[in-house]
C-alpha cells in the first residue's frame, strides 16, 4: 500500500482509529465522514484491519 499523500487525511484516519478503539465504530465512522473521509477508506479502516497501513496508529 501506498502512503497517504494528505497529511491532513491520515491524521483524521489515525484519529478515527483512535476513537474506534476506546468509544467504538459508530463514533469513529461519524467523525470520519464529517471530516470527508471518502466511504471506502473508513469502511477499510474501521472494518478490514488487516489492511492498516503500518504507518497507521495501533
Amino acid at each position: 500500500m501506498q502512503n497517504r499523500s494528505n497529511s491532513i487525511f491520515d491524521q483524521i484516519v489515525n484519529k478515527g482509529i483512535v476513537i474506534s478503539r476506546f468509544k467504538g465504530m459508530v463514533p469513529a465512522n461519524k467523525m470520519m465522514k464529517i471530516a470527508g473521509i471518502p466511504d471506502h477508506i473508513i469502511e477499510r479502516v474501521l472494518f478490514e484491519p488487516q489492511k492498516l497501513r503500518s504507518t497507521d496508529w495501533s
